[in-house]
């Protein structure tokens, strides 16, 4: 592989090992969701905020 890495194969409890591609892959995709729950949540908190001043 071009990597250098191994491509990795899932284990008995799901996850891929350490320092294969697939697991870096995993890593760098739950880091992305995890921000995008973050700046979800806190636009919604914003929103929420900006309602009650409508007031």
């Amino acid at each position: 592989m071009l990597t250098g890495f191994e491509a990795g194969e899932l284990n008995g409890d799901g996850e891929y090992p350490e320092g294969t591609v697939h697991h870096l892959v995993e890593q760098r995709l739950r880091e992305m969701a995890r921000r995008d729950r973050r700046r979800d949540r806190e636009s919604s908190d914003s929103d929420s905020t900006d309602s009650s001043n409508e007031d």
